[in-house]
């Protein structure tokens, strides 16, 4: 018996508008509806990856990280708190 197995895709979709990859992801759209359990998120005028790396209190500004950035984050720490909530809830009604 063939076994098919399915793609495993990211939590969360972040593209970023200055990404020269981003026409190529297999995403293809370049927006869709955000919803909590399937986020997406489009950083403009942003590169890859710009949202995961963390500056030190000495390396931020008013103008570091960006506020498409900061705001970007908010809402990745948010559907993450969101998530965690509801696993918790669904463990505590098993238990």
């Amino acid at each position: 018996m063939l076994m098919v197995r399915k793609p495993i895709l990211p939590l969360a979709t972040v593209k970023y508008s200055a990404d020269l990859c981003s026409h190529a992801a297999e995403y293809g759209a370049p927006h869709r509806d955000s919803t909590t359990s399937e986020p997406f998120i489009l950083i403009p005028k942003a590169l890859h990856h710009y949202d995961e790396n963390g500056r030190f209190p000495n390396e931020t500004t008013s103008t570091l990280p960006p506020p498409s950035v900061k705001k970007a984050q908010k809402q990745e720490r948010e559907f993450v708190q969101a998530w965690v909530h509801e696993w918790n809830e669904a463990k505590k009604a098993k238990a």
